[in-house]
């Protein structure tokens, strides 16, 4: 997000609890409702949520050389272990020799009605009621591992 999310106290609810949710589900989750002030060191967060590739994906098909990637527009079969793998947080081995397809949806949010659901003990709810007008922006980004925070400051991030 480019800009921080204005909430009221009952949305402020709704998000903290749909966020420690996300958390309890995916142990690569990190996220910054409201981002912090812009600094000249580079030590400030844009609001954003961030999951690793491997473990915000649904299917993660790695092709090797000379085999035949899945057909796109048709189920995506990955093998159950690499799910469970990708799943407690174990990364890929990424390179530029294999093929990689990639699938990705979500119980969580409808993007065509552009609304949130099938959140415990909380009711469907419209993003534009959160967020406002303004995109979601998608952006893969290297972050260093050796930082000094578990916070995703600009200054640690590389945009691919």
């Amino acid at each position: 997000l480019e800009e921080p999310i204005k909430m009221g106290i009952v949305t402020k609810a709704f998000v903290g609890a749909a966020m420690a949710f996300m958390k309890s589900t995916n142990p690569t989750f990190h996220y910054s409702i409201t981002g912090s002030k812009e600094t000249d060191d580079g030590k400030w967060e844009k609001p954003h949520m961030s999951f690793t590739v491997e473990g915000s994906l649904d299917r993660l098909v790695v092709t090797k050389p000379g085999d035949t990637p899945p057909e796109l527009g048709k189920p995506i079969y990955e093998d159950p272990e690499s799910i469970k793998r990708r799943k407690k947080g174990i990364l890929t081995d990424w390179n530029t020799k294999d093929t990689y397809t990639m699938a990705l949806w979500s119980a969580y949010v409808d993007f065509l009605d552009w609304r949130v659901l099938n959140l415990p003990g909380i009711r469907p709810f419209g993003l534009s009621s959160v967020l406002g007008t303004q995109p979601i922006n998608l952006t893969m980004y290297l972050i260093d591992e050796e930082r000094d925070s578990d916070k995703h400051y600009r200054k640690d991030i590389s945009e691919i």
